[in-house]
């Protein structure tokens, strides 16, 4: 023959790496090598494609490859390239007008929350200068406001006692922070060792969010629920009340934490029990001056806010310009109280001497100067790294949903991976110029928007303001009370105050959602604000599970009125030939035994029934499943009664398996037969339609359960069905051999189709398993003609 025309051959090689010897041999290897080698590729493609990384993290990691993929990556990524080239000149003067309201109320908070922090006033002034310009050219949303914030600089301030706590150190009262030298080994003072841990936290957490909005890994915000982070911030809440009333009474509280590693945890009712021991004995510990300015504060800040709330939202203004007719419209900008508050407080304490004569404690001094620069360490970063990943989280979730809310009211859009990466950046720089840790912050968010602010230049002309007050009027801020600033933390919290009627709408709606709020709210007001974020996540995750378990369910029959709906069971089971079971949640290794407990329960069926005149487990079965579709047993015992035995579970169990056994060894005999089909006397089988569209995913557990369920309820005379199966857990229940046992006469498209086939009187059993590996016909009927969500 010639050489053109010979046959191709394979040469197969035994699994001890030698040719096979004989023609026989080697044709049998032929035939059977490309069945084991397609088994093998299809597995290692399994696994490489699972070893892909998510499309996401792809899509990071994928370079741009022409110029104007590189164009958009840009535009994307350095968001002011992008606002700057499209800026309209009218957005110019709004742009200023409220940049310079939101430095005036960055001004006052910067310095009341630099007290949350535990570090000098000035370092919340940091706060808001450079973090706030990274973010004018990194950040996408256009009127969020960067700087400190209330819930993170508690945050900063409970690492900054974890650190001290752990060190051994005494923790440094105001008076004590320029000149103690608390850590001998560096000759630092307490308030610069204070620096060196916020601003290690800082770029820990900067560089935290920046991998992960690089990685486009914002899905972790997914386990901070609503009412998680309603009763989580409403916890928070109670914590900086309680942290300024040393302030605002003018009294020292010292506090020795009961752990050294998590210095917060029973903090909360420690500290007030002190507070009530101080007040009690009024002379000697509380300073009446700073009571009363802490009073006088809160009372005209409250007059402010309703003022801004109530009455100038009636006001109208006419203004008629030389060019232009007369415009009437509603007053714009909401008058700063906080800042007339900082200016009447330095007046008084300053014309007063209030400091001198009163012993009211104030800022201090206040360096007139850009923010120093300063370095992160690495021991203190190693030290901070949960607090950092907790600061972290907390930064991305309230700042994008924030950033989200905004943009759909404004009608822009807003991209969440680079608000990460802004953050993020925003703390790594933060980082080298003295500032702790920022985030956007909600009400000064609102103020920049009332007053017109249109773009992302708002930061920087904000930013300029404050460097300008930083250089020229540093030390105007150095006779203002710290009564003051305490009080205008206390009425910023008026707003949080109110999330507690968040309790009754959860409760009205949802009672898991309820304990949840609860949870995290009683855990973050006694562990503290660190772990209370995890246990309320924990929490979280544990309805989660709970809900996985143990899903609802429901039992169904055809409504005799209209045949095509179903309608619940009810208590008249004994009329029902057909009944629909459907399972509301996952079928895994989770709820397995719960969801074979509930279908014999939804048919009356209970595992510890035995008969009480001794007949066997089964038989009692069969005839208690008789009694169910209106039908007598062999023996006419239809309504015959049960009573328990103390060896139920037991004996039931050994004779289900016995049971299984014989209808297997009966059923071998027929292993090369189609599948049996018994045809019934009376038109309505007594059929079980598992309703599988609920089901959202299943295991490989889960597909033995429904294969098991079938065996047992066929066994006592029950024919179980599955209907409307979507397509990957079809695929699952092809994979995990059920095809080869059941045949395809177990699946159907809809329920309706189940119910008709039942209705046809015809009865399935299934068949031992078979070496043959030929799909199910109709499953892939099933694959070809449902979409990927399955039907309603």
């Amino acid at each position: 023959m010639a050489d053109n025309d010979t046959a191709p051959t394979v040469t197969c090689v035994s699994p001890s790496g030698t040719a096979p010897t004989s023609a026989n041999e080697s044709h049998e290897e032929r035939r059977v090598t490309p069945v084991r080698s397609r088994a093998v590729s299809a597995a290692f493609k399994r696994l490489a494609t699972s070893m892909v990384p998510p499309e996401p993290v792809l899509s990071a990691i994928k370079p741009p490859m022409n110029r104007q993929a590189w164009l958009r990556f840009l535009l994307t990524h350095i968001p002011i390239l992008h606002w700057t080239w499209t800026y309209k000149l009218k957005y110019l003067v709004p742009d200023i007008i409220s940049g310079l309201t939101v430095a005036v109320v960055h001004i006052p908070q910067g310095l009341a929350y630099a007290l949350l922090a535990t570090m000098d006033p000035v370092y919340g002034l940091y706060t808001s200068l450079v973090p706030v310009i990274v973010y004018s050219v990194m950040g996408s949303s256009r009127h969020i406001s960067l700087g400190t914030v209330s819930l993170v600089s508690l945050m900063v301030g409970s690492a900054i006692n974890q650190v001290f706590s752990e060190r051994g150190l005494d923790f440094c009262t105001d008076e004590d922070m320029g000149s103690a030298f608390i850590d001998n080994e560096s000759n630092l003072t307490c308030g610069e060792l204070k620096v060196q841990v916020a601003v290690s936290m800082a770029f820990t957490s900067g560089l935290m969010m920046l991998v992960m909005g690089c990685f486009q890994m914002g899905f972790v915000s997914i386990f901070l629920s609503e009412p998680l982070v309603s009763g989580y911030t409403t916890g928070v809440a109670i914590l900086v009340f309680t942290s300024q009333v040393s302030h605002i009474f003018g009294i020292k509280l010292t506090i020795h934490p009961l752990i050294s590693r998590f210095p917060d945890i029973l903090n909360f009712p420690r500290m007030w029990v002190e507070v009530f021991r101080q007040v009690f004995n009024w002379p000697h510990y509380v300073n009446t001056g700073a009571f009363v300015i802490s009073l006088i504060s809160i009372v005209l800040l409250f007059v402010f806010k309703v003022i801004n709330e109530k009455l100038l939202p009636k006001v109208k203004c006419s203004c008629k310009l030389w060019w232009s007719t007369a415009r009437t419209f509603k007053w714009p900008i909401p008058i700063p109280s906080q800042i007339f508050m900082v200016i009447i407080g330095i007046a008084f304490s300053a014309g007063l001497g209030l400091h001198e004569k009163y012993h009211i404690p104030v800022v201090g001094k206040v360096p007139s100067s850009l923010p120093p620069l300063t370095f992160p360490k690495g021991d203190l970063m190693i030290a901070t790294l949960s607090n950092a990943f907790a600061i972290s989280i907390v930064t991305y979730v309230f700042g994008a949903s924030l950033a989200q809310v905004l943009a759909k009211k404004h009608d822009y859009t807003i991209s969440s991976n680079q608000e990460f990466i802004s953050y993020g950046l925003c703390n790594i720089a933060g980082a080298f110029f003295s500032s702790f840790n920022s985030a956007s912050c909600f009400s000064r968010t609102l103020v920049q928007v009332s007053a017109g602010g249109k773009t992302q230049l708002v930061g920087l002309i904000s930013s300029a303001v404050i460097a300008v007050v930083l250089v020229l009027m540093g030390f105007v801020f150095e006779q203002l009370p710290r009564a003051v600033l305490a009080s205008i933390i206390w009425v910023a919290l008026y707003g949080m105050f109110l999330q507690f009627k968040d309790v009754w709408k959860y409760f009205k709606i949802s009672f898991s959602d309820t304990i949840l709020w609860l949870v995290a709210f009683v855990a973050t007001v006694l562990l503290g604000a660190d772990l209370g974020l995890l246990v309320g996540v924990a929490s979280a995750v544990v309805v989660i599970v709970c809900k996985t378990a143990l899903p609802n369910y429901e039992v169904l029959k055809q409504s005799e009125d209209d045949p095509g709906s179903l309608r619940p069971l009810g208590k008249d089971a004994g009329s029902a030939g057909i009944i629909v079971y459907q399972f509301r949640g996952p079928l895994c290794f989770v709820n397995i035994s719960v969801f074979q407990k509930r279908l014999k329960l939804a048919v009356h069926v209970e595992n510890n029934s035995e008969d009480s005149e001794g007949d066997g487990c089964l038989k009692t079965l069969a005839m208690k499943i008789g009694g169910l579709f209106g039908k007598r047993g062999a023996d006419g015992l239809g309504g015959y009664k049960y009573s328990r035995s103390r060896d139920d579970d037991e004996v039931q169990e050994l004779r289900l398996e016995e049971a299984s056994e014989q209808a297997e060894r009966g059923s071998a005999v027929a292993e090369n037969e189609p599948p049996a089909v018994e045809s019934t006397a009376n038109p309505v089988s007594r059929t079980i339609v598992i309703d599988c569209a609920p089901i959202g995913f299943m295991d490989t557990v889960g597909a033995q359960a429904l294969l098991q369920v079938i065996l047992d309820f066929d066994a006592n005379g029950i024919q179980v069905v599955l209907a409307a199966m979507t397509r990957e857990n079809n695929d699952l229940l092809q994979r995990a051999g059920f095809h080869m046992r059941c045949g395809d006469q177990w699946l159907f498209l809809t329920v309706e189709d189940a119910i008709s086939h039942a209705k046809n009187g015809v009865r399935l059993h299934p068949q031992p398993i078979t070496t043959s590996s030929k799909p199910s016909e109709n499953a892939a009927k099933v694959n070809q003609r449902r979409p990927r969500d399955h039907p309603k």
